[in-house]
């Protein structure tokens, strides 16, 4: 489960970044961080629930599991960010000040909206893919 928590932080965090790249700067959007942001929300909601459908194959499907794969995720995604997008994004913005850079990253609001958006989805896929009625991820044994 480790391993695979790891490899879905990962890809959790591409494209994380991918899409909060591509509204940054695109057209009627560049100047509209609220709107970017809502955007954002609205996007991770499939981004996540379908990341999470391949990780939930070969991991038990429930809150808990969810829950640690969110853990997992955000240890993975703010090692990513402080090895790869402070120091190159951020840091060029602060007079190359690193201490500078993580604390105005850290101090983002819209960046704890997006931890708390990432729990709540995560908790709640590994509650709804437990359903097998709903998504026949499991074959119900008849009771003897």
């Amino acid at each position: 489960m480790i391993k695979r928590a790891i490899g879905f932080g990962a890809v959790y965090w591409l494209l994380i970044f991918f899409i909060i790249s591509v509204l940054m700067f695109f057209p009627g959007l560049a100047d509209k961080l609220v709107w970017q942001r809502i955007i954002f929300w609205l996007l991770m909601i499939p981004v996540t629930l379908g990341l999470a459908k391949w990780f939930f194959r070969t991991v038990d499907p429930t809150p808990i599991n969810g829950l640690w794969l969110w853990l997992i995720a955000m240890i993975v995604g703010t090692a990513l960010d402080a090895v790869i997008t402070i120091p190159v994004f951020i840091t060029a913005q602060h007079d190359g000040d690193m201490g500078a850079a993580f604390a105005w990253f850290y101090s983002q609001w819209h960046l704890y909206v997006g931890f708390v958006w990432s729990l709540l989805l995560l908790v709640y896929a590994g509650y709804e893919f437990d359903r097998p009625a709903h998504f026949g991820l499991r074959e119900e044994t008849p009771a003897e």
